[in-house]
């Protein structure tokens, strides 16, 4: 055998840690979270919070433009023109 480490005795601990480094399973680093996402949490809230908040307004324009249609078509009904 050649090599820097062809001198040294094969003792049984030696190969059976070697062995069991072999059977060990492979872990993929970065595949879990392994702490709380505190940032992830805030930005989901404020995400969260804006969505409302345009839903909000958008179904208050809404309803603005329906009540505008009906006034319209009252004030056209009765004979007054536009508004």
């Amino acid at each position: 055998m050649t090599g820097l480490f062809s001198d040294q005795p094969k003792t049984m601990a030696t190969i059976s840690a070697a062995g069991v480094v072999a059977n060990a399973a492979f872990v993929v680093p970065g595949m879990q979270i392994q702490v709380v996402p505190i940032g992830a949490v805030v930005t989901g809230v404020w995400a969260a919070g804006l969505v409302g908040v345009v839903g909000w307004g958008t179904v208050g324009r809404m309803g603005f433009r329906e009540n505008y249609r009906r006034r319209k078509a009252r004030a056209e009904g009765m004979g007054m023109g536009t508004i």
